[in-house]
């Protein structure tokens, strides 16, 4: 049976005790070669330097987003703002114009009357996220569960530590293969606000790389995904390979 190097993967030719390409001992790369898949039959193979494919065929990866710094959670506030006071403002016009009391004046003033309340309630929105972001000591993070179906994003308790959150991803890893007791359950305990997304129902996507973000958007659901840049094309493409909209 042929043997192969478990550092540079080349064949071991019969008898010898070297790998003739990289020179390391076959013994020792044997070992390596089957404690590395020990582990990851445990822990889940790491696909990119945070992305784990997990024994369950799930890829999962935690994110940690600076709230201070990047600001794509505050554009999405300012952006359902403007919604909220568009749709009542072009209700108003549309009905002033059907009964005929559309005037220039009265146009002005509708418009100047929902700018005013609009920018009044951007300054409190902005308020508003400011002091939800201080309370989590300006970090939103979030764990990613992504299959062939769709992906899911799950907002992680502020108390956790990136660190010890990914800590928590291994042994639920390992909980999912039945090999690690009951640690890993820990994480799925302290996660809360799941917003699950299918691939086959995305209607448009939206890529910034600047912001590390990929917005999958449905008819009434809009997800956020985050990713390092480390591991943003493999997200990206992944997703790109489910999805029918470019």
């Amino acid at each position: 049976m042929a043997k192969f190097c478990g550092n540079c993967g080349k064949e071991i030719l019969q008898n010898n005790n070297f790998c003739t390409n990289c020179g390391k001992p076959v013994v020792q790369n044997e070992q390596a070669h089957t404690q590395r898949n020990e582990r990851e039959e445990i822990e889940g193979k790491t696909v990119t330097p945070n992305i784990k494919h997990c024994p369950d065929g799930v890829y999962r990866w935690i994110y940690e987003y600076n709230m201070l710094r990047n600001p794509t959670i505050l554009f999405t506030v300012w952006k359902v703002l403007g919604i909220a006071f568009c749709v009542p403002l072009i209700m108003m016009i549309c009905a002033d114009f059907f009964h005929d009391d559309l005037t220039l004046e009265g146009l002005m003033n509708s418009l100047m009357m929902f700018g005013g309340l609009y920018l009044f309630f951007l300054i409190l929105g902005t308020f508003a996220y400011l002091i939800v972001a201080a309370r989590y000591g300006w970090k939103y993070m979030v764990l990613f569960e992504m299959d062939d179906e769709g992906i899911t994003h799950i907002q992680m308790q502020k108390q956790f530590q990136k660190a010890e959150a990914v800590g928590w991803l291994t042994a639920m890893a390992g909980v999912v293969a039945g090999s690690a007791g009951t640690a890993g359950m820990g994480l799925l305990a302290a996660t809360h606000d799941r917003l699950r997304t299918t691939f086959s129902l995305v209607k448009k996507m939206k890529v910034s790389r600047r912001w590390h973000v990929i917005k999958l958007n449905e008819v009434l659901n809009k997800n956020q995904i985050y990713a390092e840049d480390e591991d943003f094309d493999f997200i990206l493409d992944y997703i790109k390979g489910r999805i029918s909209v470019k």
